[in-house]
């Protein structure tokens, strides 16, 4: 993937495109690398939202960030890249915890 983007990255419409598919890889990656703490995960439901958002917020911060800025998106791209990538890692992270208790 870093090839095709390091060819066609310049191109106006196709290089975001391959950028941004790059980064949705990037965000699976960091879902599997994010530790859950059963006990935060375990209070009340407002409570154990907040945990996850928070953690969504910081695994952007620490796993996806430095690659956005590495491709230089533009800003209005990156804006609601990080929008999407943090709802996603919550999610995830929420679905992938319920699965671990349900199972």
């Amino acid at each position: 993937m870093k090839l095709l983007i390091s060819l066609f990255g310049w191109v106006p419409v196709l290089g975001n495109a391959l950028k941004m598919a790059y980064i949705s890889q990037r965000v699976k990656e960091a879902i599997s690398n994010v530790q859950v703490s059963n006990d935060k995960a375990n209070e009340q439901a407002e409570e154990s939202a907040k945990y996850f958002e928070q953690l969504a917020k910081e695994t952007y911060d620490e796993h996806i960030q430095p690659q956005i800025d590495e491709l230089d998106i533009p800003d209005i791209v990156s804006g609601k890249l990080k929008e999407k990538s943090v709802s996603t890692i919550s999610n995830a992270l929420k679905d992938k915890y319920l699965k671990k208790t349900n199972g």
